[in-house]
């Protein structure tokens, strides 16, 4: 996994010009920061492997934790 994650960072970085390029040009410095701040945590960090949870992305970690708990749920007498 660790070769997948140096691909990634290393593609990333057009990803993330060409996505701030189709915003409209920004009026100033506080409006490129908000654009930026939008693009890395509204895609990019939800969705990336993070190696402190066994390269899972976030949101997938989740899932998987949550499946897990269900299914301890299941198997717990009330």
């Amino acid at each position: 996994m660790p070769l997948a994650v140096g691909w990634w960072a290393g593609a990333w970085r057009p990803t993330e010009c060409e996505l701030l390029a189709r915003r409209k040009k920004s009026k100033d410095l506080k409006e490129a920061e908000r654009a930026v701040f939008e693009c890395i945590e509204g895609w990019y960090n939800p969705h990336r492997e993070h190696f402190s949870i066994d390269y899972y992305s976030p949101i997938n970690y989740e899932n998987k934790c949550w499946k897990r708990t269900q299914e301890l749920k299941r198997w717990t007498v009330h």
